[in-house]
């Protein structure tokens, strides 16, 4: 099994089990915006799921930019 990790700087960004539930902390990526108009950009890489895996980390990474404009 593989997901996608995001990270902000070294910080590994977790993800709530359920999208009903109020985010945790650790699970937000951007918070405090103080602007109409931001980006936000956080690396991604691909993990293996499970602990016991070699290599547990593939040769694939991103960054992903998050933008929004609120008018």
């Amino acid at each position: 099994m593989i997901g996608v990790q995001l990270l902000d700087g070294t910080r590994v960004i977790s993800i709530n089990q359920t999208p009903l539930a109020k985010p945790d902390a650790s699970s937000i990526i951007w918070d405090n915006i103080k602007s109409t108009n931001e980006k936000k950009m956080v690396n991604a890489k691909l993990r293996c799921a499970k602990t016991d895996c070699e290599p547990d980390e593939g040769d694939f990474s991103a960054t992903l930019t998050i933008g929004y404009y609120a008018d």
